[in-house]
């Protein structure tokens, strides 16, 4: 009895730790992902052609304009437009297929060999 006693809270103390060092995996990662996902939030907004909130609201407060210059939409929409049409190409293959060139090592292996026994010489 006292040994199922002893195991069960050896395995509630092993489940702790191992639940203890998941969950700080996962806020390491989490730490880790956060300013990713504020620059992609960011980099949409400039893409909306929209302000931040707190930006936005000074300005309101201020009674300062809210308008917002995109420029960022037609340039990447420009740019997606190339890159589509030099990866995808619609008139012409983007690939080509062609024989294996033959290696001539014997030839090289020769020239070597005589090389090597000419400076020994």
């Amino acid at each position: 009895m006292n040994t199922n006693i002893v195991e069960n809270e050896t395995l509630e103390s092993a489940l702790e730790v191992f639940g203890q060092r998941l969950k700080n995996d996962l806020q390491t990662q989490l730490n880790e992902r956060r300013p990713i996902e504020q620059r992609w939030v960011k980099n949409m907004r400039q893409y909306k052609s929209m302000y931040e909130d707190a930006k936005k609201k000074a300005a309101e407060k201020d009674d300062k304009s809210t308008v917002f210059v995109g420029y960022t939409r037609s340039k990447t929409d420009s740019w997606v437009a190339q890159m589509t049409d030099m990866l995808f190409p619609a008139d012409d293959k983007n690939y080509g297929i062609s024989p294996t060139p033959v290696p001539d090592l014997e030839k090289h292996l020769n020239k070597t060999r005589i090389l090597r026994v000419t400076y020994q010489l």
